[in-house]
């Protein structure tokens, strides 16, 4: 079984168009939609990206890094073909199995439960 990646989002901003104001310094949160690809349905993987300048300028406190890309400039394509080639790289034989790779890097909307 394989991911496919169905969705990648920002709640306020149309990612293909989106330019932060200093391309340099800036920190964004991403939303990936996940799934099998033999299914439409898919689960949600947050990721934040940003620059080593705006954590330089924007924490004061250590911070654990899972679901963190740290990125020298924004550029969307190589933001989107990092991820996706992260995803391909992923396989297993089960969703289960799959998502417990990807949430090794993005936070699973699912990670910790349990029914």
């Amino acid at each position: 079984m394989r991911p496919v990646i169905k969705g990648l989002s920002h709640d306020l901003y149309e990612l293909n168009t989106y330019l932060p104001e200093d391309i340099e310094n800036f920190c964004l949160s991403f939303r990936i939609r996940i799934g099998p690809e033999c299914s439409i349905g898919a689960d949600n993987f947050d990721l934040s990206i940003c620059t080593p300048k705006w954590l330089d300028e924007s924490l004061w406190e250590p911070q654990w890094g899972k679901g963190l890309l740290i990125i020298r400039k924004y550029d969307f394509g190589v933001i989107r073909n990092l991820i996706q080639n992260y995803v391909d790289a992923c396989e297993g034989e089960s969703w289960h199995e799959i998502a417990m790779q990807l949430s090794s890097v993005f936070l699973w909307e699912y990670e910790g439960y349990r029914p």
